[in-house]
Formats: structure tokens, sequence, C-alpha cells
């Protein structure tokens, strides 16, 4: 249910549109669901993108074969019993 004033100017704007009431509702909700983050967002999206590559740039560099061999950082060596 949608508050009187609200309803009143969707039904407006649905008019304006020559839609009815139910389709111009199924669009707005369409288009919230898809559209694109505004601009503040978006913004704000980029900067933590910029935060965490300056991060990576600054850590320590790892072994090489870290990814490959992450078990043996983490646990250390371990010998394989038969």
């Amino acid at each position: 249910m949608l508050p009187e004033t609200l309803h009143r100017q969707a039904t407006e704007a649905a008019r304006r549109g020559g839609q009815s009431m139910g389709e111009f509702v199924r669009r707005a909700v369409e288009h919230a669901i898809t559209a694109p983050p505004d601009g503040t967002a978006m913004r704000r999206r980029r900067v933590a993108i910029r935060k965490l590559l300056a991060f990576a740039d600054d850590a320590p560099r790892g072994p090489r074969d870290l990814a490959t061999n992450h078990d043996k950082y983490i646990y250390g060596e371990r010998t394989k019993k038969r």
C-alpha cells in the first residue's frame, strides 16, 4: 500500500505516460532493481578500489610459490607417513 500522496503522484505519472498503474509500478520496480548505482556509490567504489590497490603495492612480497604451496607456509613442512 502506497501513502496517499505517493499513490496520487504515481497515478498521475502513469496517466501522463499512457500506462496503467500496474505497468507503471512494474517498470519503476524493474528500474530500481536494474539501474546502475548512482554517482555517489560509484565514487565510493572507485575510492575503495584505489585504497586497496595502494595497500597491495605497499604489502610485503611473499614467496613466488605461495599460491601453490600455501599449506607449506601455513602449517610448515610435513612429511607424509605411508
